[in-house]
């Protein structure tokens, strides 16, 4: 995943905590947070110049291949 992606997912994740605990809904708020910590630590991966396990890990539609990679 790319950096805005990574961020835009941690920022969903902290929105949704500020919701839930003003919706009084605290299982949903801690999931939140375990969420927002673990794309956080891969947006922080990401960031230091590490590469994402994830995204090497991708796999690409089928037709989606780079021109030239046999499928």
């Amino acid at each position: 995943m790319t950096t805005n992606q990574l961020l835009a997912i941690c920022l969903f994740f902290l929105g949704l905590e500020e919701r839930a605990l003003l919706e009084r809904r605290q299982p949903l708020a801690r999931w939140a947070r375990r969420q927002y910590e673990r794309y956080r630590a891969r947006l922080n991966q990401v960031r230091s110049g590490e590469s994402d396990a994830v995204a090497r890990s991708y796999r690409p539609a089928r037709g989606m291949e780079s021109p030239g990679v046999a499928p």
